[in-house]
């Protein structure tokens, strides 16, 4: 292996059985994951988490009505949507953990000047407020969307082969428990300094992380399956036909519509819960709303854990399916 090479560099196939290469290319991998994980759990406790307990009560959600406060939550799933062509394109432009670090910055930045705009609302005109509002959570999911797609790439080019469901249940359960945070500290931060506060620490995690993601995710992703390869049964990605169309289109509409239930839920839950017959306070809504990402959470692993197994020999596809019909169910 020449000195230039990193641990995400290809490993030639006479190098897969030299003890230290394989440690080291291990290394690589689990620190990558580690970064990965860090990465989602920041941007899903700032993301819809966090401002859901709060709000549709407070004073900007207030003036602007119940209906702006659905397209400012519709904002930011539908600003990661749209910007889905984008990391291919700044891929071809920067590296790929350069391209994490941006999206990092711009949820940042997207936080601290939501919060901003919410602090200063009785002094701005409502027109202007909830266009800023809708904006800089659009700009915040742009910045998911560059953030957690660089993740991805990264994952799945790092060499887990045939453990990748694992690890996919594993930012699972990872993107639950940083809801469940969110939520919880959203409602709790919001009680203790309103509206700027729990803004001003959804600015700080992302940021905090950039660093880590510039010093330890790889500049490139390494699309051979390296090490694990072997332990997939050395199939090659020839052996596998490609999945039929509208097997592509049922999995990426189911994606859809359960996105759309989930997020369409996240405006109607906070103001419902202060109603009769449940009185609840704004950190008593986060809590509820915290065990909800929680439950969700606890069963990622096990879903991982079923997929793998079911996803091996004849009829692995049907039985995938039949995991997926009984998550609608």
């Amino acid at each position: 292996m020449e000195s230039s090479e990193t641990p995400y560099s290809r490993v030639p196939s006479s190098a897969k059985h030299d003890g230290p290469a394989v440690c080291y290319m291990c290394a690589g991998k689990y620190a990558t994951l580690a970064v990965c994980l860090g990465v989602f759990l920041v941007q899903y406790s700032q993301s819809q988490a966090m401002i859901a307990p709060f709000i549709a009560a407070s004073v900007p959600g207030q003036l602007i009505g119940g209906d702006s406060v659905g397209i400012v939550f519709a904002a930011y799933p539908l600003a990661t949507a749209l910007a889905t062509p984008l990391p291919p394109i700044i891929l071809r432009r920067c590296a790929l953990r350069t391209m994490v670090a941006i999206g990092l910055v711009l949820t940042g930045v997207a936080n601290l000047s939501f919060g901003a705009a919410g602090a200063f609302a009785e002094s701005l005109d409502v027109g202007l407020l909830t266009l800023g509002l809708i904006g800089f959570r659009a700009l915040g999911g742009m910045g998911a969307a560059l953030s957690e797609a660089g993740c991805l790439i990264a994952l799945t080019g790092s060499g887990w082969g045939a453990h990748l469901g694992k690890v996919l249940s594993l930012v699972e359960v990872t993107t639950g428990l940083g809801a469940a945070l969110g939520a919880a500290m959203g409602g709790w931060l919001y009680h203790v300094g309103e509206f700027l506060l729990p803004m001003l620490v959804g600015a700080a995690l992302p940021l905090c992380v950039a660093p880590l993601v510039l010093t330890s995710l790889p500049p490139t992703a390494n699309s051979d399956a390296g090490v694990d390869e072997a332990e997939a049964g050395g199939a090659g990605d020839g052996d596998a036909p490609p999945a039929p169309r509208f097997a592509r289109v049922a999995t990426c509409s189911s994606l859809l519509l359960s996105a759309v239930v989930f997020e369409g839920l996240n405006p109607l839950l906070e103001p419902h819960l202060k109603l009769d017959p449940f009185h609840l306070t704004v950190p008593e809504v986060g809590i509820r709303l915290a065990c909800i990402c929680l439950l969700y959470t606890v069963t990622a692993l096990p879903a991982g854990w079923l997929t793998d197994r079911a996803n091996r020999g004849r009829g692995a596809g049907c039985r995938v399916r039949l995991i997926m019909l009984a998550g609608w169910v």
